[in-house]
């Protein structure tokens, strides 16, 4: 008889998510394609996520439209505050948001394929680690993290004809 340990515990042996377990929490996000949508316009799903979490699952609830001809990125993005004023005819935000690593935890997903793939996380990219937490992943392991926590955000790959809601629910888990 062969006894196998969870290999993910092997991974991650003092994680106790993969021990005795760890409490989650869920992101509900929803953000819309529209014929103005162009390719790399981001739409920010989550934020002030903290560096020791880690990303769990990133889920497409059913009910979620399948549109053809689009395609996202998903990845870490950070808060950065802008000093500039508006342009005649915008509104101020004190808040922007700069990339890190805009596909590190999607690449290319295609919103036609994504509901036969239930769990997107890591989709197309083959050397994807679910057990690093995000600053792992941004490669921020030497202690640089946003001081505003991690946001996650979805760009806008490629932009067919296909317009409509999408809904993601995003598993974090945290201490």
């Amino acid at each position: 008889m062969v006894t196998s340990i969870n290999a993910f515990h092997e991974a991650a042996p003092l994680n106790p998510a993969f021990s005795v377990g760890k409490v989650r929490r869920v992101v509900q996000a929803k953000f819309s394609i529209a014929s103005g949508t162009q390719a790399n316009d981001v739409f920010i799903l989550a934020d002030g996520i903290p560096a020791g979490a880690r990303i769990v699952r990133i889920m497409t609830p059913k009910g979620t439209t399948a549109m053809t001809g689009v395609s996202v990125d998903i990845g870490l993005y950070k808060t950065k505050a802008n000093f500039a004023a508006p342009e005649e005819g915008e509104t101020y935000s004190p808040v922007t948001y700069e990339e890190i690593d805009g596909d590190c935890l999607a690449d290319g997903q295609s919103l036609a394929t994504a509901l036969g793939n239930v769990d997107i996380l890591g989709a197309n990219i083959a050397s994807f680690d679910k057990v690093k937490t995000l600053a792992e992943l941004s490669g921020d392991t030497n202690g640089n993290f946003p001081a505003g926590g991690y946001a996650v955000g979805v760009k806008a790959a490629a932009v067919g004809a296909g317009t409509g809601d999408v809904e993601l629910d995003i598993y974090i888990e945290q201490d």
